[in-house]
């Protein structure tokens, strides 16, 4: 596969891509919300992404909006499952309330971090080989959708819940809340620490080596593992006895 439209299999491989991230978004979300309900949260992640990369993206071969629509993306679906069930219950759990703050304050930080570091740099390199074939921009950003909502589906499951079926806020969301906060602590310190490494002019060339990054190749990343382990934590006890594969498929994602 040489990247160039006319290769059969380039395409072939990025339309399977695509298909199977569909498939996962969807076969998750049913397994743990039900085949109706279940299936609104996934095809919304993915249409959104879909709309900006057809209307927007491709057409001006640009990726400067690609981290900010997934941030974004990321808040409608906290926003919009808990307002489904606060419209439906009429009321809201103290667990449905944290975990959707946490994914507004994570997706706001990041999003506005990284919209500001593209508008600075003006590019992102990955996409060079990318933006020219519709098929394989499309599919990045068909994965994006796959992204945000597999790493949220354990807070759009708890919010899906009825909040009077769900146990009082506990310990175990305590250590849920404490982990979060650890873990965001950690990407926020490496993401700034990294900024203004690169504004030194002696650090062009090199890999850095000071704060955080002395200890880990990717302490950012470590830290949204982190906060995103948090919200599992959190959203646990929000899945019943009888509920054995929502607990295990959309908390452990």
């Amino acid at each position: 596969a040489t990247g160039d439209p006319s290769d059969g299999l380039y395409s072939a491989v990025w339309i399977l891509v695509t298909i199977a991230f569909c498939g996962l978004s969807a076969g998750l979300g049913g397994a743990t919300n039900g085949w109706e309900l279940g299936l609104y949260a996934p095809l919304f992640s993915h249409a959104v992404q879909w709309l900006v990369c057809t209307l927007h993206a491709f057409p001006y071969q640009t990726e400067v909006y690609y981290d900010l629509t997934g941030s974004i993306t990321y808040a409608l679906l906290a926003v919009g499952t808990l307002s489904i069930t606060a419209g439906r219950t009429r009321s809201v759990h103290a667990r449905q309330l944290v975990a959707t703050a946490f994914v507004l304050v994570w997706c706001t930080r990041l999003g506005s971090f990284l919209f500001q570091r593209i508008r600075r740099d003006s590019k992102d390199g990955r996409f060079d080989s990318l933006k020219p074939y519709f098929v394989a921009f499309f599919g990045t950003w068909n994965i994006q959708g796959a992204w945000c909502f597999l790493t949220g589906l354990a807070v759009w499951a708890a919010n899906a819940r009825d909040p009077a079926e769900q146990p009082a806020f506990g310990w175990l969301d305590g250590v849920g809340v404490c982990v979060w906060c650890v873990g965001f602590g950690i990407e926020v310190v490496a993401d700034r620490q990294k900024a203004a490494w690169r504004a030194l002019p002696s650090s062009k060339g090199r890999y850095i080596d000071v704060g955080l990054w002395r200890y880990s190749r990717h302490p950012n990343y470590f830290g949204e593992w982190l906060l995103w382990t948090g919200q599992f934590v959190l959203c646990a006890s929000a899945f019943g006895s009888g509920d054995a594969t929502g607990a295990f498929v959309g908390a452990g994602f």
